[in-house]
């Protein structure tokens, strides 16, 4: 038999099965023939039940107690199915509960993970804008800078142009470097 196999467990429940009916049915006609002797006490109670043709009172209560047990099996098997069944219902009720947990944790990560994008999007903002604000006077400072620069070159240029006349002046101009 392989393991795993399913049709082996189920030749061997089988076969379990049916050695206990087997050592039932011996068992309880070795008694019914035992209460022979003494009245046929095995089978007392049932004087008023039909007995079907061709069957003893000692086999009628072999199959009668076999076939009470069964029932009593079967009302057992019934009980446990409906255990079974309230028990998935609890599963699945405890089921629905940690989905529901699982929807509102995710809820709330979404939510934190919006308000830090809110954050972070909101202090980029603000350092952009500081930046802005911070350079603009700097960058009105070096606009006058440059157009007061452009006229420093301008008045050189024209100094220079007038110490091609003026000696005295390209003198002058050669001290300070600027010729």
């Amino acid at each position: 038999m392989e393991k795993g196999s399913t049709s082996g467990v189920w030749v061997m429940d089988a076969v379990r099965w049916t050695v206990s009916m087997f050592l039932a049915v011996f068992i309880f006609s070795a008694a019914a023939v035992a209460g022979e002797g003494k009245g046929g006490g095995g089978a007392a109670g049932f004087e008023g039940v039909p007995l079907p043709t061709g069957l003893s009172k000692d086999t009628w209560f072999i199959i009668y107690y076999i076939d009470k047990r069964f029932e009593a099996i079967d009302k057992r098997f019934e009980q446990i199915d409906k255990r079974f069944a309230q028990m998935q219902h609890e599963m699945d009720k405890r089921f629905d509960e940690v989905d529901k947990r699982f929807e509102m944790i995710i809820d709330l990560m979404t939510a934190i993970v919006g308000a830090f994008a809110a954050i972070v999007a909101v202090a980029i903002g603000f350092a952009i804008w500081d930046r802005r604000t911070m350079t603009r006077p700097f960058e009105d400072k070096i606009k006058k800078l440059e157009q007061d620069t452009d006229k420093l070159r301008r008045l050189i240029d024209a100094l220079k142009k007038l110490a091609k006349q003026d000696p005295k002046l390209a003198e002058v101009l050669r001290s300070f470097s600027l010729m």
